[in-house]
């Protein structure tokens, strides 16, 4: 029996709808059960939000639905919007977070590039937003939030097969 494919809608703006849930999604702390899922017609271009118990479903019984997550590879991909400090910790400003927290702690910090180990970053963070950095903070949180939707939005696959993705939502 040969598979049938179905073709993804190629429309920019569902493409974009499905990349920014697929990165919603896939923050750490997204609870599926407790938060719900996203699902769409990938025919139609079509997205839809349902609660893991909710009663009934949001779109009709005759709609082709698949679950965001089924029209992107998922395996070794990351589509987390949340920012990696530990890459962009040598980038000022976070240098200066980091001597400013430094600071707070009573320690001194050595202007050569290297930040202690023992630091830790979601507390240089916290410390930061709660000290007047909070413009660069939300900054570098946008700017990966958008390179994560357009590297979803790159990894969304144009045909899928039926007989993988039919299914009982």
């Amino acid at each position: 029996m040969q598979a049938t494919k179905i073709q993804v809608s190629k429309d920019p703006a569902f493409r974009k709808r499905v990349a920014e849930c697929i990165v919603f999604q896939a923050h750490p702390g997204y609870s599926y059960q407790a938060q719900g899922c996203y699902y769409a017609d990938p025919v139609e271009g079509e997205v839809w939000h349902r609660q893991y118990n909710a009663p009934w479903n949001p779109w009709s019984d005759e709609t082709f639905v698949v679950d965001v997550d089924a029209l992107v590879e998922q395996e070794g991909r990351d589509y987390s919007d949340t920012p990696d400090w530990k890459l962009i910790r040598h980038e000022i400003p976070y240098t200066d977070m980091v001597a400013a927290y430094l600071k707070s702690e009573g320690e001194k910090f050595e202007d050569d590039g290297d930040i202690p180990e023992w630091v830790d970053i979601d507390e240089v963070i916290s410390f930061a937003r709660e000290n007047g950095w909070q413009e660069e903070i939300e900054e570098q949180e946008t700017l990966a939030s958008n390179m994560a939707i357009d590297f979803a939005v790159s990894e969304i696959f144009d045909e899928i097969d039926a007989k993988d993705y039919l299914n009982e939502y």
